[in-house]
């Protein structure tokens, strides 16, 4: 929900957000406001009058529950954290505050220092959190993980009293991505995803690699689609290589035949079975040989990376078209589509 309040003195309207916790159970459900983030109405109509209005991109980030996500240990041990990226004239530091009932029924202000993990020397952690923009929350462990994905990954024990965050570099980005124009932000969640799956315990990032970004020449639907999963050993992370299938894996399949030749967008892992990776294909109607056009199809398309098979796909029919139950369902396995499991506690935006 949200809304906003006059601040005295001009014709300012500041808007504020309320932030619920749903839980869903057979027996009892219930939905929970959070208290408000950044204080009180009283607090933050003061802070305004005294500091004036600064312009930051928080505002549209918390809206768009960019910047926020939940960590859930068990039913009344869970902890809801925003990172923020105070910039000033000066320097960029994150702050991260952080709601858990178990230590206080406030949200905390931690102030965290910055320890890159990667062994990169050129790494400039300045230029870094100047430029950062979350794009995705992952909950991972005791962990939420931040991600940039023109920059890489904050990874923060959210449920520790004083903790560090450690910075991640991603081991690959598209190759037009530049940070500090911004060109190539506007559609990155298409393309990239960090996620867990094996129920949690593993982190992995996949990334789908248009070659027609790199060789405009190439045909549009040809494509890779890379997989890495995160190692960890006492104190140290690298990325290891996992899977990788390309475009020609896929066409030359019989399970593919029906479906369009059109890239592979939003990989989503899935919660259980590690060499899952699924898929949203988009089709836009093309002309056909007698000048009419087919119509504009939607897919979901589950491939197992490691052995290069379709594992289920199905077509979202548009109002353009009628199918048959029959005919909604392709590929090795029609009898549910692709199952990326659920949460037990969502944290949901409720706007009026």
């Amino acid at each position: 929900m949200q809304y906003a309040i006059p601040v005295r003195g001009c014709r300012f309207r500041f808007p504020m957000i309320d932030y619920f916790i749903y839980s869903p159970s057979s027996t009892r459900q219930s939905l929970r406001k959070l208290p408000p983030l950044g204080g009180t109405i009283q607090k933050i109509q003061a802070r305004v009058e005294a500091e004036g209005i600064r312009a930051s991109k928080q505002t549209l980030h918390r809206m768009e529950f960019l910047d926020i996500g939940i960590i859930v240990r068990s039913r009344n041990d869970f902890a809801v954290a925003e990172l923020v990226v105070d910039v000033t004239e000066k320097v960029a530091r994150p702050e991260v505050s952080v709601f858990s009932p178990a230590v206080s029924e406030r949200w905390v202000l931690k102030k965290p220092r910055v320890i890159p993990v990667s062994g990169n020397d050129d790494l400039d952690m300045e230029q870094v959190l100047w430029y950062w923009e979350t794009d995705a929350v992952v909950p991972w462990g005791n962990y939420l993980c931040w991600v940039d994905y023109s920059a890489g990954i904050m990874i923060c024990n959210v449920f520790h009293e004083d903790p560090d965050i450690l910075f991640l570099e991603l081991p690959a980005k598209q190759h037009c991505l530049n940070r500090e124009d911004g060109i190539g932000k506007g559609n990155m969640t298409a393309y990239h995803t960090l996620g867990t799956t094996n129920n949690g315990k593993d982190l992995k990032f996949a990334v789908v690699l248009w070659n027609r970004a790199v060789a405009p020449d190439r045909d549009s639907s040809d494509f890779t689609v890379i997989t890495w999963k995160l190692k960890v050993e006492g104190t140290s992370m690298l990325w290891i290589d996992d899977t990788q299938i390309t475009s020609s894996d896929l066409w030359l399949q019989d399970d593919f035949a029906p479906i369009p030749r059109d890239l592979l967008l939003h990989p989503t892992f899935s919660v259980n079975d590690p060499n899952e990776v699924s898929f949203v294909l988009e089709h836009e109607p093309t002309e056909l040989e007698d000048g009419t056009y087919d119509a504009a199809q939607i897919w979901m398309v589950s491939v197992d990376m490691l052995i290069k098979k379709l594992k289920s796909s199905v077509l979202y029919v548009t109002e353009q078209e009628e199918f048959t139950p029959d005919e909604l369902f392709c590929g090795s396995d029609t009898s549910t589509p692709p199952n990326n499991g659920q949460k037990n506690i969502l944290i949901c935006i409720l706007r009026q």
